[in-house]
């Protein structure tokens, strides 16, 4: 550890694993800590973590997405830990209430606003995400700091009360605002047998995707499931009538929510996809179950077709002519298209799937 945190109150045992996933990887770590010890792709496949969803919610940057929003909750359900999701927006009540935590040391989840976090030095200018995930592993009240693990960081990062104050009562992104949030475990004395809960996890991942938003939901501009593509294949017109700026804008931004192995914003590539068949094959490999290797091996194949769309909305992000703009839209399109019969098809694999001896 860094001579710098020798001196902070770090929780013992704490052990922090760097990973593709904020969410994913935070959990990981505190689990771990409870003797919980898997994978993050193993995290990432039991809480159903694989979606679609497209927000073209009013006065913000619309995006396509790959993940399940109800993504910890599905977790602790599959493994029967029993959850509190903490929120208050009484700053010293959140405080407080991650104080006790940590003072019975014991580390702790927590979403906060990451713009606010001087470590992330990567981000563009007035960016803010409500919805960041890290794990709060101790705190010094001699200069008032916390320390705290985060997604690919190495190692452990110094955040002063200050930013972590403002970072989780911040109320820019209004649709995902952290509210002091800090997800409480309560862990039964095993984990359930692989073997039987892995049919309902990927029914249920499944399901998710063949589902689309209730009527109140898409009124909101809130589109889930596969159904989610076709939104977005009418919508990629409206895209080019926005100003070249804010196109660039757009696309960048896009481009890093799907993600490349080796640029993303957190999904490790290919809209989660990579990180779903990774899940796959490992528990292929505990199950010698040859079905659940050609699953990991048909969406490690959608990744990369994925990742090929997110190279194209980065090339969107670049200086073209109007003709290259469209000629490169109209491809995006197509790759769409082709893509949403995949989905379909994986999902509908995953609906149906039954473990059977090979």
């Amino acid at each position: 550890m860094s001579e710098n945190y020798k001196q902070q109150q770090i929780i013992k045992s704490y052990r922090h694993e760097p990973g593709v996933h904020c969410t994913s990887s935070a959990v990981r770590d505190v689990f771990e800590f409870y003797g919980w010890k898997m994978s993050e792709a193993m995290i990432f496949g039991l809480a159903s973590g694989m979606t679609l969803a497209y927000l073209k919610i009013p006065k913000m940057t619309p995006f396509f997405g790959g993940r399940n929003k109800d993504f910890v909750v599905d977790l602790c359900s599959t493994l029967k830990v029993s959850l509190n999701e903490f929120t208050t927006k009484n700053e010293q009540e959140g405080w407080n209430r991650l104080k006790q935590h940590l003072n019975s040391e014991i580390p702790v989840v927590i979403n906060i606003d990451m713009g606010f976090l001087k470590y992330q030095t990567d981000l563009q200018e007035d960016y803010h995400f409500g919805g960041h995930t890290i794990a709060v592993c101790g705190y010094n009240p001699e200069d008032s700091s916390v320390v705290v693990s985060d997604t690919h960081f190495p190692d452990l990062l110094r955040v002063t009360y200050e930013e972590l104050a403002k970072g989780r009562n911040s109320t820019y992104d209004r649709f995902m605002a952290p509210n002091n949030l800090i997800y409480e475990f309560d862990f039964p004395n095993q984990k359930p047998e692989l073997s039987v809960i892995i049919e309902d996890v990927l029914n249920r991942t499944g399901k998710n995707l063949l589902s689309k938003s209730g009527r109140i939901l898409r009124l909101m501009g809130i589109h889930s499931g596969i159904t989610a593509i076709d939104v977005l294949i009418k919508d990629l017109n409206r895209w080019l009538k926005q100003s070249s700026d804010k196109l660039k804008f757009r696309c960048i931004q896009q481009a890093g929510y799907i993600g490349t192995k080796t640029h993303n914003y957190g999904t490790g590539g290919g809209l989660f996809r990579y990180l779903f068949a990774e899940f796959l094959q490992e528990i292929a490999q505990e199950l010698n179950n040859s079905s659940l290797k050609r699953l990991a091996e048909f969406y490690e194949k959608l990744g990369e077709r994925w990742e090929e769309i997110a190279i194209q909305f980065s090339q969107l992000g670049e200086d073209l002519s109007t003709s290259e703009q469209v000629e490169t839209m109209n491809s995006i399109r197509s790759k769409l298209t082709e893509i949403k019969n995949l989905e379909e098809e994986g999902a509908t694999k995953l609906l149906s799937f039954k473990i059977l001896g090979d």
